[in-house]
Protein backbone atom coordinates (compact mmCIF):
# COMPACT_ATOMS: atom_id res chain seq x y z
CA UNK A 1 0.00 0.00 0.00
CA UNK A 2 0.91 3.22 -0.22
CA UNK A 3 -0.17 5.52 2.40
CA UNK A 4 -3.63 5.23 1.59
CA UNK A 5 -5.03 3.26 4.78
CA UNK A 6 -7.94 5.16 6.01
CA UNK A 7 -7.11 6.59 9.63
CA UNK A 8 -8.06 3.70 12.74
CA UNK A 9 -10.39 5.13 14.96
CA UNK A 10 -9.06 3.32 17.95
CA UNK A 11 -5.94 4.34 19.43
CA UNK A 12 -3.20 2.02 20.19
CA UNK A 13 -2.36 3.82 23.39
CA UNK A 14 -3.28 1.13 26.34
CA UNK A 15 -1.86 3.19 29.11
CA UNK A 16 -4.85 4.31 30.48
CA UNK A 17 -5.74 4.79 33.94
CA UNK A 18 -5.61 2.48 37.14
CA UNK A 19 -7.89 2.89 39.80
CA UNK A 20 -5.54 1.05 42.22
CA UNK A 21 -2.26 3.03 42.62
CA UNK A 22 0.68 1.04 40.91
CA UNK A 23 3.57 -0.53 42.57
CA UNK A 24 7.13 -0.89 41.89
CA UNK A 25 6.06 -4.16 40.46
CA UNK A 26 4.17 -2.78 37.87
CA UNK A 27 7.21 -0.27 36.57
CA UNK A 28 9.76 -3.00 36.21
CA UNK A 29 10.67 -6.18 33.97
CA UNK A 30 11.20 -8.11 37.32
CA UNK A 31 7.63 -8.68 37.66
CA UNK A 32 6.58 -12.51 37.81
CA UNK A 33 4.56 -14.44 34.98
CA UNK A 34 3.44 -17.70 34.68
CA UNK A 35 5.34 -19.68 32.11
CA UNK A 36 4.74 -23.49 32.53
CA UNK A 37 3.57 -23.55 36.07
CA UNK A 38 6.34 -22.00 37.57
CA UNK A 39 6.94 -18.01 38.02
CA UNK A 40 9.44 -16.85 35.81
CA UNK A 41 10.54 -12.32 34.99
CA UNK A 42 8.03 -11.07 32.76
CA UNK A 43 11.53 -10.03 30.91
CA UNK A 44 12.63 -13.60 30.46
CA UNK A 45 9.38 -14.64 28.98
CA UNK A 46 9.35 -11.41 26.87
CA UNK A 47 11.50 -12.73 24.63
CA UNK A 48 9.58 -15.10 23.00
CA UNK A 49 6.20 -13.09 23.27
CA UNK A 50 4.42 -11.57 19.95
CA UNK A 51 7.42 -11.81 17.70
CA UNK A 52 6.21 -9.31 14.18
CA UNK A 53 7.77 -9.04 10.99
CA UNK A 54 6.04 -5.94 10.64
CA UNK A 55 4.74 -2.86 12.90
CA UNK A 56 6.75 -1.83 16.56
CA UNK A 57 5.34 -4.35 19.15
CA UNK A 58 4.42 -2.92 22.54
CA UNK A 59 3.59 -4.30 26.30
CA UNK A 60 1.09 -2.14 28.19
CA UNK A 61 2.11 -2.08 31.79
CA UNK A 62 -0.08 -4.81 33.68
CA UNK A 63 -3.31 -4.05 35.81
CA UNK A 64 -3.57 -3.74 39.72
CA UNK A 65 -6.45 -5.84 41.40
CA UNK A 66 -6.37 -7.38 44.66
CA UNK A 67 -2.40 -6.83 44.68
CA UNK A 68 -2.35 -9.08 41.28
CA UNK A 69 -0.97 -7.91 38.32
CA UNK A 70 -3.39 -8.42 35.29
CA UNK A 71 -1.20 -8.90 32.30
CA UNK A 72 -3.03 -7.18 29.66
CA UNK A 73 -2.13 -8.56 25.54
CA UNK A 74 0.94 -6.80 23.36
CA UNK A 75 -0.25 -4.30 20.73
CA UNK A 76 1.05 -2.32 17.65
CA UNK A 77 2.30 0.61 18.76
CA UNK A 78 1.15 2.04 15.38
CA UNK A 79 -1.91 0.11 14.13
CA UNK A 80 -2.31 2.09 10.90
CA UNK A 81 1.62 1.55 10.21
CA UNK A 82 1.79 -1.88 10.95
CA UNK A 83 -1.38 -2.60 8.22
CA UNK A 84 0.89 -0.49 5.78
CA UNK A 85 4.05 -2.78 6.27
CA UNK A 86 1.51 -6.01 6.15
CA UNK A 87 0.00 -5.20 2.81
CA UNK A 88 3.86 -4.40 1.75
CA UNK A 89 5.66 -7.60 2.89
CA UNK A 90 2.53 -9.93 1.49
CA UNK A 91 1.34 -8.16 -1.85
CA UNK A 92 0.89 -11.52 -3.66
CA UNK A 93 -1.09 -13.09 -0.99
CA UNK A 94 -3.38 -10.10 -0.52
CA UNK A 95 -3.58 -9.99 -4.30
CA UNK A 96 -5.23 -13.32 -3.86
CA UNK A 97 -7.70 -12.29 -1.58
CA UNK A 98 -9.02 -9.36 -3.28
CA UNK A 99 -8.82 -11.63 -6.81
CA UNK A 100 -11.23 -14.32 -5.00
CA UNK A 101 -12.96 -12.73 -2.19
CA UNK A 102 -15.17 -9.58 -2.08
CA UNK A 103 -13.25 -7.73 0.64
CA UNK A 104 -13.09 -4.15 1.65
CA UNK A 105 -10.68 -1.89 0.27
CA UNK A 106 -8.51 -1.58 3.57
CA UNK A 107 -8.11 -3.41 6.53
CA UNK A 108 -9.92 -1.71 9.52
CA UNK A 109 -10.80 -2.43 13.43
CA UNK A 110 -14.18 -3.44 12.24
CA UNK A 111 -13.79 -5.14 9.44
CA UNK A 112 -10.52 -7.09 9.93
CA UNK A 113 -12.52 -10.35 10.99
CA UNK A 114 -13.70 -10.35 7.05
CA UNK A 115 -10.31 -10.93 6.01
CA UNK A 116 -9.65 -13.55 8.64
CA UNK A 117 -12.46 -15.73 7.78
CA UNK A 118 -11.41 -15.28 3.87
CA UNK A 119 -8.23 -17.30 4.74
CA UNK A 120 -9.95 -19.89 6.74
CA UNK A 121 -12.09 -20.06 3.09
CA UNK A 122 -8.52 -20.48 0.91
CA UNK A 123 -7.40 -23.38 3.43
CA UNK A 124 -10.07 -25.02 0.68
CA UNK A 125 -8.06 -24.29 -2.25
CA UNK A 126 -6.00 -27.59 -2.96
CA UNK A 127 -3.95 -25.24 -5.75
CA UNK A 128 -2.12 -22.85 -3.53
CA UNK A 129 1.35 -23.32 -3.19
CA UNK A 130 3.09 -24.08 0.21
CA UNK A 131 4.84 -20.60 0.01
CA UNK A 132 1.35 -18.78 -0.59
CA UNK A 133 -0.34 -21.18 2.49
CA UNK A 134 2.57 -19.88 4.75
CA UNK A 135 2.22 -16.17 4.03
CA UNK A 136 -1.58 -16.28 4.03
CA UNK A 137 -1.13 -17.90 7.80
CA UNK A 138 1.58 -15.32 8.30
CA UNK A 139 -1.14 -12.49 7.37
CA UNK A 140 -4.05 -14.19 10.41
CA UNK A 141 -1.19 -14.29 12.63
CA UNK A 142 -0.76 -10.63 12.20
CA UNK A 143 -4.27 -10.29 13.47
CA UNK A 144 -3.90 -12.20 16.85
CA UNK A 145 -1.85 -8.64 17.56
CA UNK A 146 -3.91 -6.41 15.55
CA UNK A 147 -6.83 -7.44 17.70
CA UNK A 148 -5.32 -7.12 21.33
CA UNK A 149 -6.32 -3.45 21.54
CA UNK A 150 -10.14 -4.22 22.22
CA UNK A 151 -8.78 -7.43 24.25
CA UNK A 152 -7.46 -4.92 26.44
CA UNK A 153 -9.93 -2.34 26.66
CA UNK A 154 -12.73 -5.31 27.64
CA UNK A 155 -10.00 -6.35 30.46
CA UNK A 156 -9.69 -2.82 31.92
CA UNK A 157 -13.49 -2.14 31.57
CA UNK A 158 -13.79 -5.20 33.73
CA UNK A 159 -10.89 -4.22 36.19
CA UNK A 160 -12.47 -0.72 37.01
CA UNK A 161 -15.89 -2.14 37.13
CA UNK A 162 -14.03 -4.61 39.80
CA UNK A 163 -12.66 -2.06 41.33
CA UNK A 164 -15.64 0.26 42.14
CA UNK A 165 -16.85 -2.58 44.01
CA UNK A 166 -14.13 -3.41 45.87
CA UNK A 167 -14.84 -0.14 47.43
CA UNK A 168 -17.49 -1.62 49.09
CA UNK A 169 -17.19 -5.11 49.59
CA UNK A 170 -14.62 -7.26 47.67
CA UNK A 171 -16.21 -10.77 48.47
CA UNK A 172 -19.73 -9.94 46.65
CA UNK A 173 -21.27 -12.02 44.28
CA UNK A 174 -21.04 -9.40 41.71
CA UNK A 175 -16.99 -9.14 42.13
CA UNK A 176 -16.64 -12.98 41.80
CA UNK A 177 -18.78 -13.00 38.64
CA UNK A 178 -16.07 -10.28 37.03
CA UNK A 179 -13.29 -12.11 38.42
CA UNK A 180 -14.16 -15.32 36.72
CA UNK A 181 -14.68 -13.04 33.41
CA UNK A 182 -11.66 -11.37 33.92
CA UNK A 183 -10.08 -15.16 34.27
CA UNK A 184 -11.30 -15.81 30.90
CA UNK A 185 -9.97 -12.59 28.75
CA UNK A 186 -6.57 -12.20 30.31
CA UNK A 187 -3.00 -13.42 28.55
CA UNK A 188 -2.48 -17.31 29.95
CA UNK A 189 0.97 -15.91 31.26
CA UNK A 190 -0.81 -13.88 33.89
CA UNK A 191 -1.35 -14.55 37.61
CA UNK A 192 -5.31 -15.78 37.62
CA UNK A 193 -7.74 -14.95 40.58
CA UNK A 194 -8.61 -17.80 42.79
CA UNK A 195 -12.35 -18.59 42.05
CA UNK A 196 -15.55 -21.03 42.12
CA UNK A 197 -15.02 -22.14 38.78
CA UNK A 198 -11.17 -22.70 39.60
CA UNK A 199 -11.42 -26.90 38.84
CA UNK A 200 -10.29 -29.05 41.20
CA UNK A 201 -8.53 -32.30 41.68
CA UNK A 202 -11.74 -34.00 41.72
CA UNK A 203 -12.66 -33.06 38.84
CA UNK A 204 -9.14 -33.88 36.61
CA UNK A 205 -9.59 -37.28 38.43
CA UNK A 206 -12.49 -37.91 36.71
CA UNK A 207 -10.62 -37.81 33.14
CA UNK A 208 -11.07 -41.26 31.37
CA UNK A 209 -8.74 -40.81 28.56
CA UNK A 210 -9.69 -44.38 26.82
CA UNK A 211 -13.58 -42.67 26.78
CA UNK A 212 -12.04 -39.26 25.65
CA UNK A 213 -9.99 -41.10 22.70
CA UNK A 214 -13.30 -43.68 21.74
CA UNK A 215 -15.42 -40.18 21.10
CA UNK A 216 -12.45 -38.22 19.06
CA UNK A 217 -12.39 -41.42 17.08
CA UNK A 218 -15.90 -41.59 16.37
CA UNK A 219 -17.15 -38.47 15.44
CA UNK A 220 -14.03 -36.31 14.26
CA UNK A 221 -15.22 -36.67 10.84
CA UNK A 222 -18.85 -36.87 11.56
CA UNK A 223 -19.94 -34.27 14.00
CA UNK A 224 -22.37 -35.51 16.72
CA UNK A 225 -24.96 -32.62 15.83
CA UNK A 226 -27.64 -33.66 16.99
CA UNK A 227 -26.42 -34.15 20.42
CA UNK A 228 -24.06 -30.61 20.67
CA UNK A 229 -25.40 -28.58 17.50
CA UNK A 230 -22.07 -27.80 15.05
CA UNK A 231 -20.79 -24.55 14.50
CA UNK A 232 -19.39 -24.31 10.96
CA UNK A 233 -16.08 -23.43 10.71
CA UNK A 234 -15.39 -22.21 14.28
CA UNK A 235 -16.58 -25.94 16.00
CA UNK A 236 -13.06 -26.55 17.22
CA UNK A 237 -13.58 -26.39 21.05
CA UNK A 238 -17.01 -27.52 20.94
CA UNK A 239 -15.76 -30.84 19.74
CA UNK A 240 -13.08 -30.64 22.19
CA UNK A 241 -15.25 -29.83 25.03
CA UNK A 242 -17.60 -32.93 24.04
CA UNK A 243 -14.69 -35.40 24.08
CA UNK A 244 -13.90 -34.33 27.36
CA UNK A 245 -17.06 -34.47 28.63
CA UNK A 246 -18.03 -37.87 27.32
CA UNK A 247 -14.17 -38.82 28.89
CA UNK A 248 -15.92 -37.84 32.79
CA UNK A 249 -15.14 -34.14 33.03
CA UNK A 250 -17.87 -32.85 35.04
CA UNK A 251 -19.94 -29.90 33.82
CA UNK A 252 -19.66 -26.68 35.68
CA UNK A 253 -23.44 -24.94 34.83
CA UNK A 254 -24.13 -21.98 35.90
CA UNK A 255 -26.75 -20.43 33.92
CA UNK A 256 -24.58 -17.50 32.62
CA UNK A 257 -22.67 -17.52 29.56
CA UNK A 258 -20.05 -16.11 31.13
CA UNK A 259 -18.79 -18.42 33.56
CA UNK A 260 -18.71 -22.32 34.37
CA UNK A 261 -18.04 -24.67 31.73
CA UNK A 262 -21.66 -26.04 30.26
CA UNK A 263 -23.80 -27.36 27.45
CA UNK A 264 -27.47 -27.66 27.18
CA UNK A 265 -30.09 -28.19 24.60
CA UNK A 266 -33.60 -28.60 23.92
CA UNK A 267 -35.79 -29.50 20.93
CA UNK A 268 -35.15 -26.16 18.90
CA UNK A 269 -31.64 -25.04 20.07
CA UNK A 270 -28.13 -25.13 21.55
CA UNK A 271 -26.58 -23.09 24.47
CA UNK A 272 -23.08 -22.93 25.71
CA UNK A 273 -20.88 -20.97 27.59
CA UNK A 274 -17.87 -19.10 26.07
CA UNK A 275 -15.59 -21.52 27.44
CA UNK A 276 -17.51 -24.29 25.48
CA UNK A 277 -16.83 -22.91 22.03
CA UNK A 278 -14.13 -20.45 22.47
CA UNK A 279 -10.50 -21.98 22.81
CA UNK A 280 -9.03 -19.06 24.39
CA UNK A 281 -11.88 -18.93 27.47
CA UNK A 282 -11.49 -23.08 27.06
CA UNK A 283 -7.89 -22.79 27.77
CA UNK A 284 -8.01 -20.25 30.77
CA UNK A 285 -10.78 -22.11 32.23
CA UNK A 286 -9.24 -25.85 32.03
CA UNK A 287 -5.63 -24.68 32.23
CA UNK A 288 -2.74 -24.76 30.14
CA UNK A 289 -0.17 -27.33 31.73
CA UNK A 290 2.52 -27.06 28.96
CA UNK A 291 3.30 -24.18 26.31
CA UNK A 292 6.42 -23.71 24.24
CA UNK A 293 7.26 -22.46 20.36
CA UNK A 294 9.92 -25.48 20.80
CA UNK A 295 7.77 -28.18 17.47
CA UNK A 296 10.17 -31.00 18.82
CA UNK A 297 9.70 -30.10 22.83
CA UNK A 298 6.12 -30.38 22.42
CA UNK A 299 5.21 -33.07 19.84
CA UNK A 300 7.21 -34.98 22.26
CA UNK A 301 5.70 -34.15 25.17
CA UNK A 302 1.58 -34.33 23.62
CA UNK A 303 -0.02 -37.93 24.47
CA UNK A 304 -2.62 -39.29 23.61
CA UNK A 305 -5.75 -38.27 25.27
CA UNK A 306 -4.37 -35.10 25.87
CA UNK A 307 -5.90 -31.60 24.57
CA UNK A 308 -3.87 -29.47 22.15
CA UNK A 309 -3.88 -26.09 20.69
CA UNK A 310 -1.90 -23.50 19.05
CA UNK A 311 -1.57 -19.38 19.72
CA UNK A 312 -0.61 -17.74 16.51
CA UNK A 313 1.68 -15.15 18.10
CA UNK A 314 2.30 -16.84 21.20
CA UNK A 315 0.44 -13.63 23.00
CA UNK A 316 -1.03 -15.76 25.15
CA UNK A 317 -4.13 -16.24 23.99
CA UNK A 318 -5.60 -19.52 21.93
CA UNK A 319 -6.97 -19.49 18.73
CA UNK A 320 -7.74 -23.40 17.77
CA UNK A 321 -7.89 -26.66 19.65
CA UNK A 322 -7.50 -29.77 18.53
CA UNK A 323 -7.04 -33.67 20.32
CA UNK A 324 -4.00 -36.52 20.15
CA UNK A 325 -5.85 -39.77 19.56
CA UNK A 326 -2.35 -41.77 18.94
CA UNK A 327 1.40 -40.76 19.55
CA UNK A 328 3.74 -43.37 18.66
CA UNK A 329 6.89 -41.82 19.34
CA UNK A 330 8.19 -41.90 15.63
CA UNK A 331 10.90 -39.06 14.67
CA UNK A 332 9.95 -37.14 11.46
CA UNK A 333 11.60 -34.25 9.85
CA UNK A 334 9.84 -31.00 8.99
CA UNK A 335 12.31 -28.61 6.20
CA UNK A 336 11.77 -25.40 5.54
CA UNK A 337 14.22 -22.37 4.76
CA UNK A 338 17.44 -24.66 4.63
CA UNK A 339 16.19 -26.13 7.83
CA UNK A 340 15.53 -29.21 9.19
CA UNK A 341 13.42 -29.71 12.43
CA UNK A 342 12.89 -33.07 14.37
CA UNK A 343 9.22 -33.34 15.65
CA UNK A 344 7.42 -36.43 16.55
CA UNK A 345 4.45 -37.95 14.86
CA UNK A 346 0.71 -37.29 16.59
CA UNK A 347 -2.16 -37.94 15.17
CA UNK A 348 -4.87 -35.32 15.63
CA UNK A 349 -8.37 -35.56 15.92
CA UNK A 350 -10.30 -32.15 15.13
CA UNK A 351 -12.95 -30.02 13.87
CA UNK A 352 -13.29 -27.01 10.96
CA UNK A 353 -11.86 -28.70 8.84
CA UNK A 354 -12.97 -32.20 10.49
CA UNK A 355 -10.38 -34.74 10.18
CA UNK A 356 -8.46 -37.35 12.13
CA UNK A 357 -4.62 -37.77 10.64
CA UNK A 358 -1.01 -38.28 11.57
CA UNK A 359 0.95 -35.00 11.68
CA UNK A 360 3.42 -36.13 9.40
CA UNK A 361 0.48 -36.30 6.54
CA UNK A 362 0.91 -32.79 6.37
CA UNK A 363 -3.10 -32.08 5.79
CA UNK A 364 -2.97 -31.53 9.24
CA UNK A 365 -0.77 -28.22 9.30
CA UNK A 366 0.46 -28.34 12.66
CA UNK A 367 3.96 -28.95 11.58
CA UNK A 368 4.12 -25.94 9.65
CA UNK A 369 3.29 -23.64 12.16
CA UNK A 370 6.48 -24.02 13.17
CA UNK A 371 7.86 -21.57 10.63
CA UNK A 372 5.78 -18.54 11.96
CA UNK A 373 6.64 -19.30 15.52
CA UNK A 374 3.10 -20.09 16.59
CA UNK A 375 3.23 -21.34 20.68
CA UNK A 376 1.92 -25.27 20.96
CA UNK A 377 0.52 -25.62 23.80
CA UNK A 378 -1.17 -28.74 25.25
CA UNK A 379 -4.49 -27.99 27.60
CA UNK A 380 -6.51 -29.44 30.77
CA UNK A 381 -4.43 -29.48 34.08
Amino acid sequence: MNGKIIKLFISSVLFSFILIPNTSALTTENRLVLNNGNSVTFSELKTTLCNSEVGTVIFPKPLSVDGKNIELYCTFEDRELAVEELYDMYPEAFKYLYDNYDLPSVITPDNWKVFDEAITSSYDDVELSHEMNIDLLAISAFFDIYENNEENEEIKELVNQYNDLFKYSKKSDSSLFIKNQINQLIPDYSYKFNTSSTLSTYASSKYNKTRAIDYAVTYATTPNKLEFGYLGDKDCTNFVSQIIDYAGYPQNYTGNQKTGWWHRSNVNAHTYSLSWTAADAFAEYMGVSYKTTDLTAWSKKAQAGDVIGYDKKNDGNFEHLGFVTKANGTEKKYTYDGKSILYYDLKIAQHSKNYHQWTSGGASGWVKLVELGYGYGILVK
